[in-house]
């Protein structure tokens, strides 16, 4: 994963950098140099580079509803209970059986 792919899932949920290091543990300025590597070679722990594998495939799975749903469910995840909550919401919708529907 590159730092341009990075910059395409924050994009593609419409996230500000603070939001974005909040979900992966993190400090925004960590994010903005993830998004400046231009190589594989990102500096991540293991989860963490695994969690941004899985939110890709997520976002490349989910239709735009889906997509658009599954921002807002995090978002609200990490306002009202922070990182874990958000990425509670993330595994339930990636782990859930293909014909679930996100509420």
């Amino acid at each position: 994963m590159t730092g341009r792919d990075v910059f395409r899932l924050r994009a593609d949920l419409g996230w500000t950098g603070a939001q974005f290091a909040s979900l992966f543990g993190v400090h925004p300025s960590t994010v903005y140099r993830w998004e400046d590597r231009d190589t594989n070679d990102l500096k991540t722990e293991p989860l963490q580079l695994q969690l941004l594998t899985v939110l890709r495939g997520e976002i490349k799975r989910q239709g735009s509803n889906n997509l658009k749903k599954l921002t807002e469910q995090m978002e609200d995840a990490l306002a009202l209970g922070g990182s874990l909550r958000a990425l509670h919401v993330l595994l339930s919708v990636v782990y859930a059986p293909p014909d679930a529907v996100i509420p």
